[in-house]
C-alpha cells in the first residue's frame, strides 16, 4: 500500500540534477510534479491503493528518461 509519505519519498527531486551546472531543470521539475499528480489520479481511477514502480535512466547525452508504472495493489 502506498501512502502520502511513500509518495513523497518516491518522487523526491534528485539533488544531483538540481546541482548540475548550466542546466535548465524546469522540464525535470515539471515531470516530477506531473508524476505526483498521476499517482493520486491512479489511486482514484483504480479505486484504492496503487503499486508504483519508477525507473530513472540517464542517457549518455545527459537527458533523463523516467518510466512510471501504476498497478492496483494485489495485481
Amino acid at each position: 500500500m502506498v501512502d502520502a509519505a511513500d509518495l513523497k519519498h518516491m518522487f523526491e527531486i534528485d539533488p544531483d540534477i538540481l546541482r548540475a551546472p548550466r542546466r535548465d531543470n524546469s522540464a525535470y521539475l515539471e515531470t516530477i510534479a506531473r508524476m505526483r499528480k498521476a499517482a493520486l489520479d491512479a489511486e482514484i481511477a483504480l479505486g484504492g491503493s496503487v503499486y508504483i514502480f519508477r525507473q530513472e535512466i540517464e542517457e549518455s547525452d545527459g537527458n533523463y528518461i523516467i518510466k512510471t508504472e501504476f498497478r492496483r495493489v494485489g495485481e
